[in-house]
């Protein structure tokens, strides 16, 4: 299974908004206006996994100041989780901010989200909880420092 990452584009955006839909619960999905705001945001990042021309995932981003990036979000398709798809969908990301300057990155994950899991193995560190920042759920927000 060869996953291939590349940036979005305006035609992927119906299997971004499928992905979007099955991984996160209603309230909490971006919606198609948002995606394509972001696209067309020059200091943003939508990059998506790949299987066979399949999207299967994909990574939000983008840099908030000069030294600074923002990881928005990332999403797997449920069927294809837990095969490393998350983990290359973080590396380049991080790697794409890296190349714009990044000296540090932030994230917010709600407390439950099993995907903390993933960012701590990463290397990003809890700063603070956000009380109900996902509306009745609890977030953290969570930094990586690169030298």
């Amino acid at each position: 299974m060869e996953v291939k990452i590349r940036p979005c584009t305006s035609n992927d955006m119906k299997h971004i908004l499928s992905i979007e839909s099955e991984s996160f619960a209603e309230g909490e999905r971006y919606s198609r206006s948002i995606f394509l705001y972001y696209i067309m945001f020059k200091k943003a990042i939508l990059l998506v996994a790949s299987i066979d021309n399949n999207i299967v995932g994909y990574s939000l981003g983008y840099m908030e100041d000069e030294e600074v990036g923002h990881i928005v979000s990332i999403a797997v398709k449920k069927a294809y989780r837990n095969n490393g798809i998350g983990t290359k969908l973080m590396e380049s990301i991080e790697n794409e901010l890296k190349s714009r300057g990044a000296k540090l990155i932030k994230l917010e994950v709600s407390v439950d989200n099993n995907a903390r899991k993933l960012y701590e193995k990463l290397g990003y560190k809890m700063i603070k909880l956000l009380p109900m920042y996902y509306g009745n759920r609890d977030g953290i927000l969570m930094i990586k420092e690169f030298t």
